[in-house]
């Protein structure tokens, strides 16, 4: 799977922040998105980050578990706010 193919720009630049970068080179059809965001939300909640980036992931982790907001979406990709 290329993940370049199954994201925006927008969730890519998330992964990078996070440190997952290498997931997006790598690849694997064992994580799905939902798996991606959680793993992304621990990093931030045991490293108490703060900051655009951490707001944004709060927003789309809220939408993502609610169903109020659907991934590949132009709403999705402007929940994400990646400066200030």
């Amino acid at each position: 799977m290329d993940m370049r193919k199954e994201y925006s720009e927008r969730e890519l630049a998330l992964f990078i922040h996070f440190g997952y970068e290498y997931m997006i080179d790598i690849g694997t059809d064992a994580l799905q998105p939902d798996t991606f965001y959680q793993l992304m939300v621990e990093v931030a909640f045991l490293n108490n980050m703060k900051g655009p980036k951490v707001d944004s992931l709060r927003r789309c982790y809220f939408a993502l578990k609610n169903r109020t907001c659907y991934r590949g979406t132009p709403e999705w990709d402007a929940m994400i706010k990646l400066s200030s």
